[in-house]
């Protein structure tokens, strides 16, 4: 089993724990220059995959990733009589950190590798639990060095200092290791189903359909136009498809050539005369009124007979 601790951040690290070793590597940055001829540190997306895509290889897929989540952390209170600055990050940091989240995040789900997004404050409290108080960074090197012994924390050969970004990526890789495989990877949620559409599309989709039924073709919707006409048309309606699907019945059995084309504009405008039709029973022909007035008469006699 292979666990994974990915920091996100143009200085971050991915942490790799095995049975065989212990490895680190740095996230993989290019300079690029801006159009304002300036000189600004970019992910390189390609390198960022192959790392993925070579743990992955080399354990045949029987890994765990932990990614630490990043949430923006905008400058707050007053600013340092020193320098000036404020506590918290930046717009620019925030944006370039949610960057890096965002691309890991997404290269694993491509790659298919299993991994648990952890937030900070939950990883650390198990990890950091007996570095006593002080500085988070400092805690997070003191842990690492206190776990992996024989690591080497600088950023790099030149470097004199521990580096606290490679210190959390171990430490996070240890915790998928300690906590996290106790439950394995987060399990796949089944898809929520899809919402049924609104009484508003209902209706909408009642127009076309009865309408290519007519004309036998497909209703030419007219974007924003025929959506306020149908709108209208519905709350005209009561809201009530069975008096919507009458109106709409009534409107294309219509003759009149004005109304040729049976557009919902038109239904829209003349909205009151169909309504009235629906609502309406058709006048009986004189020869269906004779065949109801003879068969009362018939009903009448056979009644008095018994």
């Amino acid at each position: 089993m292979l666990y994974l601790g990915i920091d996100p951040g143009l200085d971050g690290f991915v942490a790799v724990i095995d049975r065989a070793a212990i490895s680190t590597v740095r996230t993989p940055t290019v300079t690029v220059t801006t159009s304002k001829k300036r000189k600004r540190r970019v992910y390189e997306r390609p390198k960022m995959a192959r790392i993925l895509r070579r743990f992955r290889d080399r354990c045949g897929g029987d890994m765990l990733a932990a990614i630490e989540a990043q949430h923006p952390r905008p400058a707050m209170g007053d600013a340092c009589p020193r320098c000036g600055r404020r506590g918290g990050e930046g717009v620019v940091s925030s944006h370039r950190s949610g960057v890096g989240y965002g691309l890991w995040l997404g290269m694993l789900e491509a790659l298919g590798i299993p991994h648990r997004i952890v937030h900070p404050q939950t990883w650390k409290r198990h990890m950091l639990a007996n570095t006593g108080g002080g500085e988070t960074k400092a805690r997070s090197v003191m842990a690492a060095l206190t776990r992996f012994p024989g690591v080497d924390l600088r950023k790099s050969k030149r470097a004199h200092k521990p580096d606290h970004n490679k210190a959390e990526a171990l430490l996070l890789a240890a915790y998928a290791c300690d906590v996290l495989a106790r439950y394995g990877p987060a399990p796949e949620l089944e898809p929520e189903p899809a919402p049924e559409p609104s009484l508003y599309r209902q209706f909408t989709d009642l127009f076309c359909e009865r309408w290519a039924a007519v004309h036998h073709t497909k209703y030419p919707f007219a974007g924003a136009k025929d959506g306020r006409a149908a709108a209208r048309v519905f709350a005209t309606c009561h809201k009530s498809m069975d008096e919507a699907e009458r109106v709409v019945v009534a409107y294309l059995a219509e003759t009149d050539p004005f109304y040729e084309g049976h557009s919902l504009a038109k239904l829209a405008m003349d909205l009151p005369k169909f309504m009235a039709r629906a609502v309406t029973p058709k006048k009986s022909t004189r020869q269906e009124l004779g065949n109801r007035i003879a068969d009362l008469v018939r009903q009448r006699r056979g009644n008095k007979a018994s």
